[in-house]
């Protein structure tokens, strides 16, 4: 009887061990999980429409489960999270980010302990290369008046973000501003006109100047100045340095690199090592995605071949590429990627020309490409 005591006593201690060592692994996968690798370089995604999406009562789903999108990114090893912020947007379609929305997004960005960098367009709707409409409500005033208005406006934003407990960690004053913004005040090239670089950086001081007023001394926050571009070193090189030359401090060097638009990985990394060498400042691909269905975009009809088949694995062979390419850059400068709209599903009234290009399939379902940024 005794022996057969202490049998069931030593099989209940190992089945209590081999629990308790089965839940340590358990804690320890879900550790890795949400934690880097050993380095400072990030994995971020701007998710700007996911509040958006969620709105309209879409389901994001991992391995066939619901969840929500913030908890699908972390346990990939994302960490950064990017918020476009417009003006006065019309609320239509996706063009949805005002400073309330800004704030509930932001919200729970930080309630998931994930960084926030805050992308100013200065518009009313989206800034890029081609489009850097000024906002209708600072249509009509003259330079010094809009400088203030840029000072006061984006000063005012910060104030807001601090007080809602959801201070960024890193701002762009600008998005993709190569040919200028707040046109046509800050536009650099203007037809038969020397290039207008003393205004466009006045403007861009303006924007830092309010960001670091908002700030208090022990707020670390870092100022991005972002071009598109990211395959082409020269040009690159003279935006920068004109940016220096005209004294416009800043902390980051932001590119956004998309290969249908901007050459292919070797001219990228071309670009980061000259970038890297010559600035010696932190430098992020802010901005990057690839498509995995529907055909590899043409936009100049040059017969453009995909560098990778357009397919679901495809897509993250391009991704493996990719994070493998900048991470490898000598100089430790490239502290990391961003997806651009890895959360743009195809829903009612938003628009589906990015879904082929999203980090999900149209049922919601995680892509393999997660898998990848998980690794790294």
């Amino acid at each position: 009887m005794y022996r057969t005591i202490q049998k069931y006593i030593c099989l209940f201690l190992l089945i209590s061990l081999s629990s308790l060592v089965l839940a340590e692994e358990k804690n320890s996968t879900s550790r890795k999980s949400v934690q880097k690798k050993g380095d400072d370089f990030v994995t971020g995604a701007d998710i700007s429409l996911l509040q958006r999406i969620d709105d309209s009562g879409y389901n994001y789903k991992s391995k066939g489960q619901a969840k929500d999108a913030l908890d699908i990114f972390k346990e990939h090893g994302f960490d950064y999270m990017r918020l476009r912020i417009f003006h006065s947007p019309s609320g239509k379609g996706p063009v949805v980010n005002s400073l309330d929305y800004t704030v509930k997004l932001a919200k729970r960005i930080k309630n998931a302990n994930l960084k926030f960098l805050l992308d100013f367009h200065y518009s009313d709707t989206w800034a890029d290369p081609a489009h850097q409409i000024k906002p209708k409500a600072w249509e009509g005033l003259s330079f010094p008046q809009l400088e203030k208005t840029v000072y006061q406006y984006t000063k005012d934003v910060m104030i807001r973000l601090k007080e809602e407990n959801v201070f960024p960690d890193m701002v762009q004053i600008g998005n993709e501003i190569t040919p200028g913004f707040i046109w046509d005040d800050g536009k650099i090239y203007v037809k038969d006109h020397e290039p207008n670089w003393k205004d466009f950086t006045a403007l861009v001081k303006a924007g830092v100047k309010g960001v670091r007023d908002s700030c208090n001394k022990d707020d670390k926050i870092k100022i991005m100045i972002h071009v598109d571009s990211g395959g082409n070193k020269d040009k690159c090189k003279h935006f920068y340095d004109k940016i220096i030359e005209y004294d416009v401090p800043f902390d980051v060097i932001g590119l956004s690199y998309y290969p249908w638009w901007h050459g292919t990985m070797q001219d990228l990394e071309k670009n980061l090592i000259s970038l890297s060498d010559r600035y010696k400042k932190d430098i992020y691909v802010v901005e990057a995605a690839y498509p995995w269905k529907g055909g590899y975009p043409d936009p100049q009809r040059k017969n453009l071949q995909p560098p990778f088949p357009v397919t679901r694995q495809g897509q993250a062979d391009y991704f493996k590429k990719l994070l493998q390419t900048t991470k490898n850059i000598p100089g430790g400068k490239i502290k990391g990627l961003f997806y651009w709209a890895p959360e743009w599903v195809a829903v009612d009234g938003v628009g589906k020309n990015w879904a082929n290009k999203a980090m999900f399939d149209d049922d919601g379902q995680a892509l393999p490409v997660f898998e990848v940024f998980n690794e790294y």
